[in-house]
């Protein structure tokens, strides 16, 4: 885990404000995870109040998905950016958020779960045990 991890934009939307991204988590998969069947690499997870709405928290977890992160000497782009917390989206959000490769992460029944479209992982509270879930959703392209 690396955390407070800044970064750089790979490309600027026009009339947008030359900002560094700086990523709350950056997280990697243990040996342990790959072998238990993760297979989405690196993931970006931005950490808010539980108060905040939704508009800004989501637009800046949206922006990170141009952007590359310096971790040590190597760059990283995550594959998938979540955001603690924010629960189950549904609907065409939960639509918007599969396609950018976005999802949250909340409590459930002494889990953290990690979610967009499905449920991408577990961890117990209790014993910090992982449970993958390869979903297939994030990768579509073209006309649907």
């Amino acid at each position: 885990m690396f955390s407070e991890v800044e970064g750089r934009y790979q490309a600027y939307r026009p009339s947008s404000e030359l900002a560094t991204p700086r990523i709350d988590r950056i997280l990697f998969p243990s040996e342990e995870l790959r072998q238990l069947g993760w297979n989405l690499g690196p993931i970006g997870v931005e950490i808010k109040k539980s108060d905040m709405k939704l508009g800004r928290p989501l637009g800046q977890l949206v922006s990170y998905t141009r952007a590359a992160f310096l971790v040590k000497d190597m760059w990283v782009v995550p594959e998938w950016f979540f955001l603690w917390p924010m629960t189950r989206q549904f609907g065409p959000m939960q639509s918007i958020l599969a396609s950018l490769r976005c999802g949250g992460v909340y409590p459930r029944d002494g889990k953290l779960t990690f979610h967009s479209a499905s449920v991408l992982a577990e961890v117990d509270s209790a014993s910090a045990r992982c449970r993958p879930y390869n979903a297939e959703h994030g990768r579509k392209v073209g006309s649907r």
